[in-house]
C-alpha cells in the first residue's frame, strides 16, 4: 500500500513491546518526567518544569515510578 509516496508493509512486530514503547517515547520525549528524591517529578527535555506530581486519581499516583511519558499538565489546587 503506498501512503503519502512511502510503502507501508503489514508488519509481525505490532505487538512487540519494545517497539511500542519506543514509539511512546519518541512520540511523546518532551513529555518524559523523572521521580525527585522528594517524590515530584522534573521533565526531563525542560528541568526548569520541576514540582510535577501525579494526579491523585491516578493509577500510579500510589505507585511512584522512577519515569512517567504523560500526555497533558492539569493544575490541581487543594
Amino acid at each position: 500500500m503506498t501512503k503519502l509516496g512511502f510503502i507501508v508493509r503489514k508488519s509481525d512486530d505490532y505487538d512487540d513491546p519494545q517497539a511500542i514503547l519506543k514509539a511512546l517515547t519518541i512520540g511523546f520525549f518532551m513529555n518524559i518526567a523523572q521521580r525527585q528524591f522528594d517524590g515530584t517529578y522534573t521533565n526531563l527535555a525542560n528541568p526548569a518544569a520541576n514540582g510535577l506530581e501525579i494526579h491523585p486519581s491516578s493509577v500510579l499516583s500510589n505507585l511512584k515510578p522512577k519515569l512517567v511519558i504523560y500526555n497533558e499538565l492539569v493544575a490541581v489546587t487543594s
